[in-house]
């Protein structure tokens, strides 16, 4: 719905658009001019990125949507001194100015802006109750925050939320919006936050790298970057997306989406794990491309198509000056793969890497209007593969006289129809696939796991093995008569 809404948007002219969303204003009694008054003379205004720019165009047009916002959990246990946890908390926003920013149109265009008022976090003393007992009170509190949507104008995008319990234990919560924060911004925050408490404790300044590079400074970089280079990417993009669909029309349980989003999960473990690694070195590839081709055989497995576009995250912190900055720095790119029932798996491989390498080549350009203007404005992306390598990840850390865990709660809602999110560790994969329960049964995504890891088994097995001899033994009908019998136990 939301992505419809988007393209739909996208396919607007300039003028169109501007006359669009100042009618949105004018239904909540707000005038452009009303707004750049409040503060011409005492805000300073920054540009928005390129994928702010379509996340804020995306929660202007569906104010009540939450499919952007971002909620983490963190359980702390032992002699955790509130005050100390505020001022920290305090600190990280001085060093990140984007978590006060705020976002409004000005001369026609949305900007970001910085609110003047001091950070403040949420206390809720709860300390006559046991944490066991009052789990419950945690879960439901959380479920209504990620009820209540962000009004990018007016609210805060960044909240904590600190719950205290009964014999030393806490829950810090926090909630904030994409437009600011992303997956590896999580990991900056509780990171910086360990440090600078540990270190408030102990009466010391805390040792932090120094933020070189804001995210002010990005956006305005990048929109020079797109200005300058702009003819060549589009051009790009224009050749890249020629004669593509882009949904992937995969079977469903139900035809109308709700981005009800549930998670399913599977471990990738022992000899097929340590094949992936093997494999990944002996062809010099890499994981990830083993892995997402894999899933794009799997809707091949399902659809029979020949051509796809996945969204797969990049990350724009290959910059150094950009590694501790917290923002949206990962942007959601289409990746395109084609294959044919003759190519081997080696060579679907070498064909996704080279057009990952494209999308690296091309970052920052507003691919999207293109995109929607090449195609019709309900044909649009609807699947997306994530991998992350574990090293990234800190779930549970022991501070002195604390333990710090994660808090683990139910699922958001779904931006795609299915979202796969693998993760490596040192002895072990954890394949999780979020998918919109409106539209898939959960035996149905029990299936398309075990279907998933068969391929993926089948692959690192012999990767010279063509697409058509794979279907086959998927017991899929296909040109080639000859069928092969294996054995999977997962």
């Amino acid at each position: 719905m939301k992505e419809e809404l988007l393209a739909r948007i996208d396919k607007l002219s300039y003028n169109q658009q501007k006359i669009l969303i100042e009618l949105l204003l004018k239904e909540k009694n707000i005038s452009e001019a009303d707004s750049n008054s409040i503060r011409k003379e005492k805000e300073k205004l920054y540009p928005l990125s390129s994928i702010q720019k379509q996340i804020w165009i995306a929660q202007t047009m569906d104010v009540d949507s939450t499919a952007y916002t971002i909620m983490f959990a963190t359980k702390i246990q032992g002699k955790f001194n509130l005050k100390v946890a505020q001022m920290a908390l305090h600190k990280i926003v001085e060093r990140h100015e984007i978590l006060k920013s705020q976002y409004r149109l000005f001369d026609g265009n949305p900007v970001q802006f910085i609110y003047q008022q001091e950070f403040v976090s949420q206390l809720i003393d709860l300390s006559n109750i046991v944490l066991e007992k009052g789990k419950e009170f945690v879960l439901e509190f959380i479920e209504q925050l990620k009820k209540t949507s962000f009004d990018l104008e007016h609210d805060r995008l960044f909240q904590v939320y600190l719950l205290q319990f009964k014999d030393d234990n806490f829950i810090l919560v926090v909630k904030t919006h994409h437009i600011i924060f992303d997956f590896w911004s999580i990991q900056i925050f509780k990171e910086e936050f360990i440090k600078i408490y540990s270190s408030y404790i102990k009466g010391e300044d805390p040792d932090l790298k120094e933020v070189t590079s804001t995210y002010f400074d990005f956006a305005k970089k990048q929109i020079n970057d797109n200005i300058v280079n702009a003819e060549a990417k589009n051009k790009f993009w224009q050749e890249y997306y020629k004669d593509v669909v882009f949904k992937c029309l995969l079977p469903t349980d139900h035809n109308v989406a709700k981005a009800i989003g549930k998670r399913s999960e599977q471990y990738i473990e022992g000899e097929l794990f340590e094949s992936l690694k093997d494999i990944s070195s002996d062809y010099n590839t890499t994981p990830f491309i083993v892995l997402i081709s894999a899933f794009v055989l799997l809707l091949y497995r399902y659809t029979l198509r020949k051509d796809y576009i996945v969204m797969i995250p990049v990350s724009y912190r290959s910059d150094d000056n950009l590694e501790n900055v917290i923002g949206c720095l990962l942007d959601n790119m289409p990746l395109r793969v084609q294959m044919d029932k003759d190519m081997s798996c080696e060579q679907i491989w070498k064909h996704v890497k080279e057009n990952t390498f494209s999308l690296y080549s091309n970052m920052g350009a507003e691919y999207s209007s293109i995109i929607h203007k090449m195609n019709n404005s309900s044909d649009v992306p609807n699947v997306m593969f994530n991998y992350i390598k574990s090293q990234d990840i800190e779930n549970s850390i022991d501070i002195g006289n604390l333990n710090v865990d994660d808090f683990s709660f139910g699922g958001q809602d779904s931006k795609y129809d299915l979202s796969v999110d693998v993760v490596e560790n040192s002895h072990n994969l954890w394949f999780s696939l979020e998918y919109d329960s409106s539209l898939f049964y959960p035996n149905t995504i029990a299936l398309l796991i075990k279907d998933y890891l068969i391929i993926f088994h089948l692959i690192v097995k012999n990767p010279k093995r063509r697409v058509d001899d794979l279907m086959n033994i998927m017991k899929i009908p296909s040109s080639n008569n000859n069928r092969e019998e294996d054995e999977f136990d997962f």
